[in-house]
């Protein structure tokens, strides 16, 4: 119904600029035609031009031009930024999918394979060094290549992954990058203690 609304209102919108458009060339052509200037063209090319050279000559003009093209720059500038805005987040929300994707995957493969950690996943690794060069770019902490080595079968880099990919795809970046710093402190201590061994 929505849909249907709106092209009504469009439908409207050109039936009347097309009827307003082709009455208001009517009446310039008239104007045009008794002032002359169909005869001789040059003649209304120096009506026009002397025309805008007087409205120069007010106080109010260049301040106005300089306000009304500051206007325009300004909102240019503002729908460049929303669209940027509005790619990133779309972006990002893509990004969180890929990432509750993999989490899933490590979990189905976990349940059904007898390989150790993390040889169940070999033919996956490169798949997950280009989901986590994604987030790095993305401006997220990353874990590194490390943590494929920890002895807990996975399990934190699952956790990061569906956590954090989680509260990006629902749009909480902030809280998204909060978490992800917080699972860097557990990965920090997890890697001490394998070190420690």
């Amino acid at each position: 119904m929505g849909t249907d609304s709106t092209a009504r209102k469009a439908a409207l919108w050109i039936v009347g600029a097309v009827g307003i458009s082709s009455l208001s060339a009517k009446a310039i052509e008239r104007w045009a035609d008794r002032n002359g200037y169909l005869d001789d063209p040059t003649k209304g090319l120096q009506w026009l031009l002397s025309a805008v050279a007087s409205v120069t000559e007010f106080w109010w003009f260049y301040p106005a031009l300089c306000f009304f093209v500051g206007l325009v720059i300004g909102l240019w500038w503002d729908a460049l930024l929303r669209t940027r805005s509005r790619g990133r987040v779309a972006e990002s929300k893509s990004l969180g999918y890929a990432m509750k994707d993999y989490a899933e995957f490590l979990q189905n493969r976990a349940s059904r394979s007898l390989n150790p950690w993390p040889g169940r996943i070999a033919d996956r690794i490169p798949d997950l060094q280009s989901l986590l060069i994604r987030i790095d770019a993305a401006g997220y902490w990353t874990p590194p290549q490390r943590i494929l080595d920890l002895n807990d079968d996975g399990q934190l880099l699952q956790v990061y992954l569906m956590f954090v990919g989680t509260l990006l795809a629902d749009g909480h970046f902030e809280k998204a990058r909060q978490e992800a710093l917080g699972i860097q402190t557990e990965f920090e201590q997890a890697a001490s203690r394998v070190k420690a061994r």
